[in-house]
C-alpha cells in the first residue's frame, strides 16, 4: 500500500513563495529610518539653534535625535514585520 500526498493549496512551499512575493527588501526599510532619522535630526538641531543654544550643541542635540530615531524606527519594522531570530 501507497500513500499519496495530495497538493493542498496551503503547503509549506506555496506559503513561502507568497511571503517572498510581498516582503519588502531590507534595503527599503534602511532608507526609511534614515531618511526620518535626517529630518528629525535636522529638525531638532534647527529648534535647539533656534531656542538659543549654541550651535555646536545644536549640533550635538540633532546627531542624538537622528541616531535615537533610526534605531527606533529600526527595532520597530523588525517587531512589526517578525523578522527577528
Amino acid at each position: 500500500m501507497t500513500v499519496t500526498r495530495s497538493e493542498a493549496p496551503n503547503n509549506e512551499e506555496g506559503a513561502l513563495a507568497a511571503d517572498a512575493v510581498t516582503r519588502v527588501p531590507r534595503a527599503v526599510w534602511i532608507g526609511f529610518a534614515l531618511v526620518a532619522g535626517a529630518l528629525a535630526g535636522a529638525t531638532a538641531g534647527l529648534l535647539s539653534a533656534a531656542g538659543g543654544v549654541p550651535v555646536p550643541l545644536a549640533i550635538l542635540a540633532g546627531g542624538g535625535a537622528c541616531g535615537s530615531t533610526v534605531a527606533l524606527m529600526l527595532a520597530v519594522v523588525r517587531y512589526a514585520t517578525g523578522d527577528h531570530p
